[in-house]
């Protein structure tokens, strides 16, 4: 089992095993891993050591399909966009889509004269 954590919007992540953590952040400054066996205090960075290096990539792709595959994408807000009243949506909507319709048609006609 595995513990994910994010930080920044996604400028930094974390994937800890009960042996192993990695914190992945986009600046190579920001990328860590620790030996919790045998480091559990976590002083000692060993991203960069070569004997830690297919178990770093292993959890970089751990992550990554984490990231990619499991969590929900942020929503955003625009706090500039008009609100549109739950009464007014049902009207907008049919007009929208009568709108919608005849620009397709449109777009149609023009590829394909015939299909009328």
């Amino acid at each position: 089992p595995y513990v994910f954590a994010e930080q920044g919007n996604g400028s930094q992540y974390m994937l800890r095993s009960t042996t192993r953590k990695l914190i992945y952040g986009h600046n190579v400054k920001q990328r860590l891993f620790f030996d919790l066996e045998s480091d559990p205090f976590e002083l000692e960075n060993v991203y960069e050591a070569p004997e830690y290096r297919e178990e770093v990539q292993s959890y970089i792709r751990k992550l990554s399909d984490f990231v990619l595959f499991e969590t929900l994408p942020p929503s955003h807000l625009d706090d500039r966009a008009p609100v549109v009243l739950p009464e007014a949506a049902q009207r907008q909507a049919a007009e929208w889509h009568s709108t919608a319709e005849q620009w397709f048609r449109e777009r149609m006609n023009a590829i394909l004269p015939d299909s009328q």
